[in-house]
């Protein structure tokens, strides 16, 4: 079968809400573009890590609009497509775990630990194989992709254009990433925190793509506030991968493991007080931005 050809990154434009647009076809139209950049990567074009990146990006966006309306929504329909949602992206996680292991070992030792990079190689080709070159795993993808395709077409039904559709998401999903952020702060470090820091990782990317879908609406009012997440965002993805690696290697011995594991963690530690200071500036008072996306909405609908 033929690469099926790339797809452009998304505009602020193709993942936000535009000025008077009625909020459900918005939802439909922002996550039909995202669910077209999963297809790309099923079966995988050549830019095999570009197209897994994108996906589970598209994939993430999805799932924070599904959490940004929650309750006109039906519960049960929401879960179910929140469930298929996160198949996708936890079949693309390992190829993209352990691609970027390898760039991230180059970051911390340039150059250097050659069998290290050849263990990660060998380990990247192997979870390649197993999601791409098993035709029966590409299969059971396509149909949960066809499955995500049909239901969000149906997604959210009549939803009112009221701030009040988003109000409960947005507070829940602002809350939530406060939160994981204290509890990032006081975990002590090891296991425990790199769990933690994970947990808001997560929370900050929810809310960032939440921020983003109604940051056309007024971009010199929430730029900032998305920018910074963004930021943020990278922070902890760039502090996630060294846990990643680290989880790797820390069960390998051979020369230049413990050097490895050392600038790895001196690394994390690093992103990790600047992560937090950021944090603290972005989600300080998560009750502000939760007003002032409101105060963009209703200007926009009055």
């Amino acid at each position: 079968m033929e690469d099926q050809p790339a797809l452009d990154a998304p505009g602020a434009a193709e993942i936000g809400i535009a000025p008077g647009e009625p909020l459900a076809p918005a939802l439909r139209r922002v996550g039909g573009r995202c669910l077209e950049i999963v297809a790309v990567a099923l079966p995988p074009p050549s830019d095999l890590d570009g197209a897994v990146h994108a996906a589970r990006k598209a994939l993430k966006r999805l799932r924070a609009l599904l959490r940004m309306v929650r309750g006109p929504v039906d519960p049960d329909a929401r879960r179910s497509l929140d469930r298929e949602l996160r198949a996708l992206a936890r079949a693309l996680s390992p190829v993209r775990d352990a691609r970027v292991t390898i760039e991230t070992l180059e970051g911390i030792a340039p150059g250097g630990c050659p069998e290290i990079r050849d263990r990660l190689e060998s380990h990247y080709r192997e979870v390649t194989a197993a999601c791409f070159g098993d035709p029966g795993t590409l299969a059971r993808l396509a149909a949960v992709l066809g499955r995500c395709r049909k239901a969000w077409t149906q997604w959210p039904g009549s939803v009112g254009d009221g701030w009040s559709s988003m109000e409960a998401g947005v507070s829940r999903t602002t809350r939530r990433a406060s939160v994981a952020m204290e509890r990032a702060t006081a975990a002590p470090r090891g296991d425990a925190a790199d769990a933690e820091f994970h947990s808001w990782r997560r929370r900050v990317k929810y809310l960032r793509h939440q921020v983003e879908f109604v940051l056309p609406l007024d971009p010199r009012s929430l730029g900032v506030a998305a920018a910074d997440l963004e930021r943020l965002g990278e922070m902890l993805g760039a502090e996630h991968d060294l846990t990643v690696l680290c989880a790797l290697v820390s069960g390998e011995d051979c020369a230049g493991s413990a050097t490895v594991l050392a600038a790895a963690r001196d690394r994390q530690e690093h992103l990790r007080q600047a992560a937090l200071a950021l944090g603290g500036a972005v989600l300080g008072d998560p009750a502000d931005l939760t007003m002032r996306m409101a105060g963009v909405w209703a200007g926009d609908r009055s």
